[in-house]
């Protein structure tokens, strides 16, 4: 009866021991799992944050680019001609959106692209946002779309628009 009474607490000692061995490597797989979700969770931030601080530089680079590309317009629309006299033409710009109207004097010789630059860059300055635009004039109504075209040559001497 002894030996039985030992055998049996032998046995339980085994069974415990085997079940918290099961216990212990049940927590050391939670423990795992744990840390391999928290470096998923950190992985991903890290991965957003990258994706936001390239968006950014993607931005800046852009806004860097259309600043380059308004200055070089406003070189090349260059001073506005003195006076009314021969050779200039008074062009009066309707801007959308109730941004109002412009007028300014450009060469004769000026090109219909100068008046496109004049605007993208009076756009630029005021902050308005408009990207995409068309030159027309108002009576005969047709649209200005020959960026090559003189003033003079589209019939805007000495005024149009």
């Amino acid at each position: 009866r002894r030996e039985a009474e030992e055998e049996e607490r032998q046995a339980m000692a085994a069974r415990l021991r085997e079940e918290q061995d099961r216990e212990y490597r049940e927590a050391q797989e939670r423990d795992r799992e744990r840390q391999r979700a928290a470096e998923l969770a950190e992985a991903a931030r890290r991965r957003a944050e990258e994706e936001a601080r390239l968006e950014a530089q993607r931005r800046e680079a852009e806004e860097e680019e259309r600043l380059r590309g308004v200055e070089a317009k406003r070189r090349r629309v260059g001073d506005e001609p003195a006076g009314d006299g021969e050779g200039v033409a008074r062009v009066r710009l309707q801007l959308p959106h109730g941004a109002g109207k412009v007028e300014r004097r450009f060469r004769a010789v000026d090109t219909v692209g100068h008046v496109r630059d004049f605007v993208e860059v009076h756009v630029a300055d005021r902050g308005l946002g408009l990207r995409n635009f068309s030159l027309c004039t108002n009576y005969p109504k047709r649209t200005l779309s020959d960026t090559g075209q003189t003033l003079e040559d589209a019939g805007l001497v000495p005024r149009g628009m």
